[in-house]
Order: structure tokens, then C-alpha cells, then sequence
């Protein structure tokens, strides 16, 4: 195998830099999504759920405290490393920026705390696009530039990646260090030096630190050490890996050393919450079949569904065509299918780890010159077909993130239509679904106060049940995707459940009557994603929760 250099010509190089500003451009377009603004509903935080998550755990390090951990629960027990990576982002961008503990500076300056949220964001759309860069490399290395090309635009345009990347998120990273990690491991494989021995240690130290789940990628550097001919290999050399591996990780999760005990609830915690849901149909109406979804639900939204055809074709194809490189990633791969087939969650993202070598294989597919000798157009054809579709459906969700937010437009409609003195009740507590004007006055009594007096209106938080309705006695209920969207997919079902029956209470129109629809839809992907179907993960819909207000029929 030439070295990297010999094997890219400037225009090769330039066609790299093609492909990370279309990446770059999709990522940083929408990029404010969600985020504080001046405007009459305060809300002291982005609209994504996890953001403001990790923003409290760095608020909590202290070094004058010997504080080095976050202790938030849902932060300590994915991965740390993230955290530290922005706080050295917001270091570095200090002189810019206004941090303050007191809620009321950003009150008056809602664009200091967005500024804030932006250089997080950076952090994700930087690792996203080395991802790219990074893809490239490792295609070149393996096959040749065309492959590396190849797989680099299908990563630039992939909705899961671009959409990702607009979020403060372990994703970008996993990808990246992922990548990066096999290209270490390619290098085992082939030379056995101490460099990509180390480099590998770093690298899978990383990916545990960024996410706890990423331990298994060691998976990878094994089978390299073990396939390699090399002679320079030797166990010493493997031991220097796990070595560095483990002073990487513990520097990168400082819970281990300082606050052992923490993390081990942490994780307890996750683990029961996991277990809890495998039970449940969760998220967006989804049944405990984890193969279905993450073998076809989680590419139809992240992918959309040309390009989830061409990657089923790319598996069929590494199937048919398997060499001794492919045992680098494929049985990490089936490893980490097999752990999300164990989990009650079902996210988009989590298959993102996954996409890199879907992409690297669909590549190797479009470049196999003696398959498509004489279907040459029939590519070309189903090329554009598959990009222009990916592209649209990528630059679709973007454009979306910029138009005004079905949070804030129903709050604008809650205050310019509902009258004072009326009884509004929502589910359980206000969360990220539910319009800006309740989300804040909640968690801060000053401000609930403040919406009584000028508003009037009396709120009732409802454990979703009958008798709670009834209590209550509202005369406008807020329902949002949370709330609904599992009771539609299956109301047969869930009417025997005390929480379906309170559903069916309010969309019984003899009882109340729906006055007010908010909602987004994306051409491309097909109303029936995103319009009645309600047959969406939850974190596909983030930028975009369907809200319905109701009220009390005559």
C-alpha cells in the first residue's frame, strides 16, 4: 500500500475540501436552533433536552472545591469526557463570552446565553466534519481515494450526521474516535509499530471516556494484534496499549478516582431505568423490538430511505466480497448491534457509530468497476437519485430549525387567545415539549408568580389519570408529542392502562375539543413521517414537537 500522499493528487485534495464546506455549510446552517432569545417567554436554556444537562455538570467543577466530576445522574453515567472538551472550548473563547450564576444577567441578555450554547455546538460540528476528513483517509487507505471519496460525501450529507452535529453530543465524537481508531488498528495490522499501538491505546481510551459503551471497540485493536503478520508485534506492546488505554480513560473520568461511589449509582441508575423501559412501548409509540428498530426504524429517519438501501446493498455486498481487513469492524459491529438490541431506549442516534462503515462499503460498492461494466448510467442514475434525495432531506431538516419554533408560536397563541382566569392543565411537570410560556415559571417561582399576575392563569400539573382530570376540573389542557404519541400508535391497548384512559378522555371531542394544532413537517421525507403517523423517535423530533392545545367542549 502507497503512503497517503503519493495517492492524492491536489485535486484530490481539493475535492476533500469541496465535500467538508458542503458538510461544514449543512452543519452551521440552523445552528441557533432552540436556543435563548429575546422575545416575551424566557426560557434559561436550548430547547435539546441533554444540552442543558451538561452545561449543569460543568457549572459544578471546581477546583478550589476539589469538585472534578459532574454528580448529575444522566451525565455521570454516559461519559464524561465531553464535558471537559467544552469547558476548554469555553476557555478558549472567554474573552467572548459573559458566564454568570446569576439567572438574571442572561435574562436581560438572552444572546450571552446563546453565545454560550454556540461554542458548545462548535465543539460537535469541529469533530463532526473531522469524522469526514477522517472517513476519507481510512477509505483511501483501504481500497483507494474514489472509495474514500465516496464514503466522506455520503458522511457530509447523511442526515443523522448533519442533524447530530447542531447538538452538544457524545455522537460526533464516538464517530470520530471510532474512525480514527481503526485507522490506528489498520496500522496493527500491517506494521505492528509502537506508534499505532500507543495511537490505538489513546484513541480507545477516548471513545471510553467520551461513552461508557465505547470499551467494546477494544474489541478492534485485539483482532488487529491478533491477525497481524508482522513480526515487530509482541505482547508487550499489546500490554503498552491497555496501559495507555486505562491512564487515558481514568485522566478523562476523574468520577473513577474522586467520587467512585457516584459513578457507581450513576450507572445503577441507568441500568434500572434501561430495564424499566424494555417493558414499556417508549419513544414515539415503539414496540420492545429493538432489531426491528434499529435495523430499519432508526435508518428510515437518520438515513432516509435511498440511501438506507444503498447501505443494505453495501452489507450484501461486504458479505459477498469479505477480506481479512473486514474483521477490524465487523464483529465490533455485530457486538455493538447485539448491546442496542439489549436496551429499552430507542434513539436515532445511537446508530450513528454504525454509519461510517455502512458508508465505507456502499463506497467500495459504487467503485467495483467489473459490477457495473455495463450498468455504468444505471449507477449514475441511482447516484444522483440517492444524493439529491439525501441532500434534500438533510438541507429540508435544517431549514426547518430555522423557521420560528412550535414551542414559541403556541406560546404566543396560549397568550393572545386564552383568557384569564383559565384553568390550564398539562401532564406530570413542564419539560422541553411544552410551550416557552410554562417551561420557565415552573422551576422558578418568581416567575410563576409573575405569570399569575399578568396572565392569571391557574396551572395544574396532572399525574396523567382520570381522577386527576377530574379534580382538576381544566378548562384547557396542553398535550404534546410526549404525551400522545405512544397512545395513538396503539389506543386499543393503552385504554386499559390508566394513562390511555385519560388520553382518550381529552381527545374525546364530547368532552373536549382541539383548538390549536402546532406542528413541522419535511417535504422530502414524506408527510407520513413526520405528519399523522406518529411512528417517530422522540429525538428526531427535538426541533420540532407537535403541540395541541385543547379545550373543554360546551
Amino acid at each position: 500500500m502507497e503512503p497517503l500522499k503519493k495517492d492524492l493528487p491536489s485535486r484530490r485534495w481539493f475535492g476533500l475540501g469541496v465535500i467538508l464546506l458542503v458538510g461544514l455549510g449543512l452543519r452551521v446552517w440552523g445552528l441557533q436552533w432552540g436556543l435563548p432569545a429575546k422575545g416575551p417567554f424566557f426560557h434559561g436554556s436550548s430547547y435539546h433536552p441533554d444540552e442543558i444537562e451538561l452545561f449543569e455538570g460543568l457549572r459544578e467543577l471546581s477546583w478550589h472545591r476539589k469538585q472534578f466530576y459532574p454528580t448529575n445522574l444522566a451525565m455521570l453515567s454516559r461519559g464524561t469526557l465531553q464535558i471537559y472538551l467544552v469547558g476548554g472550548a469555553v476557555g478558549i473563547a472567554y474573552p467572548w463570552l459573559v458566564i454568570s450564576r446569576d439567572r438574571e444577567v442572561y435574562k436581560k441578555d438572552p444572546g450571552a446565553l446563546a453565545r454560550l450554547y454556540l461554542v458548545g455546538r462548535a465543539v460537535s460540528v469541529a469533530q463532526s466534519l473531522a469524522a469526514i476528513a477522517a472517513l476519507f483517509w481510512l477509505g483511501t487507505l483501504l481500497a483507494n481515494w474514489r472509495v474514500g471519496t465516496g464514503a466522506a460525501v455520503l458522511m457530509a450529507v447523511a442526515p443523522i450526521q448533519v442533524v447530530n452535529a447542531h447538538y452538544i453530543s457524545t455522537d460526533s465524537a464516538f464517530c470520530l474516535y471510532l474512525i480514527l481508531l481503526v485507522i490506528a488498528s489498520y496500522y496493527i495490522f500491517k506494521t505492528a509499530t509502537w506508534q499505532s499501538y500507543l495511537t490505538a491505546g489513546l484513541l480507545w481510551g477516548l471513545l471510553t471516556a467520551n461513552k461508557y459503551n465505547a470499551a467494546s471497540t477494544g474489541l478492534i485493536v485485539f483482532i488487529a494484534h491478533f491477525l497481524s503478520d508482522s513480526p515487530k508485534k509482541s505482547v508487550r506492546s499489546l500490554a503498552a496499549l491497555v496501559a495507555v488505554a486505562g491512564v487515558v480513560f481514568f485522566v478523562s473520568t476523574p468520577a473513577v478516582v474522586f467520587g467512585f461511589h457516584d459513578l457507581r449509582q450513576a450507572l445503577l441508575h441507568s441500568y434500572r431505568i434501561n430495564i424499566g423501559r424494555r417493558f414499556l412501548m417508549y419513544d414515539g409509540g415503539y414496540p420492545a423490538n429493538a432489531v426491528r428498530f434499529y435495523c430499519w426504524d432508526a435508518g428510515l429517519y437518520g438515513l432516509g430511505l435511498p440511501l438506507l438501501l444503498v447501505c443494505f446493498a453495501g452489507v450484501v455486498y461486504t458479505a459477498t466480497h469479505f477480506s481479512r481487513v473486514h474483521w477490524l469492524w465487523v464483529p465490533w459491529a455485530v457486538v455493538f448491534l447485539l448491546m442496542l438490541f439489549q436496551t429499552g431506549w430507542r434513539l436515532v442516534r445511537w446508530i450513528m457509530p454504525l454509519t461510517p462503515f455502512l458508508f465505507l462499503e456502499a463506497a467500495r460498492l459504487w467503485d467495483d468497476a467489473a459490477l457495473w461494466r455495463r450498468w455504468k448510467p444505471v449507477r449514475s442514475v441511482l447516484t444522483a437519485l440517492a444524493l439529491g434525495y439525501t441532500t434534500l432531506y438533510s438541507c429540508a431538516y435544517v431549514q426547518a430549525m430555522t423557521t420560528p419554533d412550535t414551542r414559541d408560536l403556541s406560546s404566543d397563541w396560549i397568550a393572545q387567545h386564552i383568557p384569564r382566569g383559565a384553568r390550564i392543565a398539562m401532564s406530570d411537570t413542564p419539560y422541553f415539549w411544552t410551550p416557552t410560556i410554562f417551561q420557565s415559571p415552573y422551576y422558578h417561582p418568581d416567575e410563576a408568580q409573575a405569570l399569575r399576575q399578568e396572565r392569571g392563569y391557574e396551572m395544574s400539573y396532572l399525574l396523567p389519570s382520570l381522577e386527576e382530570l377530574w379534580k382538576a376540573d381544566p378548562t384547557h389542557v396542553i398535550l404534546t408529542t410526549y404525551d400522545i404519541d405512544v397512545y395513538l400508535r396503539n389506543p386499543t391497548y393503552y385504554q386499559t392502562l390508566p394513562e390511555g384512559r385519560y388520553i382518550a378522555e381529552l381527545l374525546n371531542p364530547q368532552k373536549y375539543k382541539v383548538l390549536a394544532v402546532f406542528d413541522k413537517q419535511l417535504p422530502p421525507a414524506g408527510r407520513a413521517w413526520f405528519g399523522n403517523s406518529f411512528n417517530y423517535p422522540h429525538d428526531w423530533k427535538y426541533p420540532f414537537p407537535r403541540i395541541l392545545i385543547l379545550g373543554k367542549s360546551p
